[in-house]
């Protein structure tokens, strides 16, 4: 019984943080959504801050949950652009939450540990280059933005491997 009581918790504050955030979730507002009493309702949360919590727990569960369907895929490849469509649609269904994700501590098992292992699996099976490639002399920083010190006017930059290759 205390479970289905958490459980109808978490889909009302669910509800109320998807629609208006954090500013418009109150313990009260879930309550009444509920159909629980205040006091009722702080046995099983005592703060805005221990609900929102909770909140971001259920939804990395959810969204790991989700993702997992995505191991059915035939390839590395597939598996990692079916996890990656996954979020982006939990995302775009659920914009508040998805950022309350990015924002709060994530587990060892969620969602962003589940998108990283797809990608090392990539890597390992040779289907992605390695996300640890260097580059001739270019910073992240300066490759996203203009352009770097390697750089002419008829030439983008290039990995390391190229570069030795090219003036060896």
């Amino acid at each position: 019984m205390r479970i289905f009581k958490r459980m109808r918790i978490l889909a009302s504050a669910r509800a109320i943080y998807a629609a208006e955030g954090r500013e418009g979730l109150s313990l009260r507002k879930v309550g009444d959504a509920a159909g629980l009493s205040a006091p009722a309702l702080y046995r099983y949360y005592s703060n805005k801050e221990m609900l929102v919590d909770a909140l971001a727990e259920h939804a990395s569960i959810e969204l790991t949950n989700r993702m997992r369907r995505s191991l059915g895929s035939p390839t590395p490849v597939l598996r990692l652009e079916r996890a990656t469509r996954i979020v982006l649609e939990y995302g775009m269904r659920y914009p508040r939450l998805i950022a309350l994700l990015l924002t709060a501590r994530q587990p060892a098992s969620g969602p962003l540990a589940f998108l990283r292992a797809r990608v090392d699996e990539c890597v390992r099976a040779g289907s992605a280059p390695s996300i640890g490639a260097r580059w001739d002399g270019c910073s992240p920083r300066t490759r996203a933005t203009s352009r770097c010190a390697t750089e002419s006017p008829r030439r983008r930059c290039r990995p390391a491997a190229a570069a030795r290759s090219r003036a060896g």
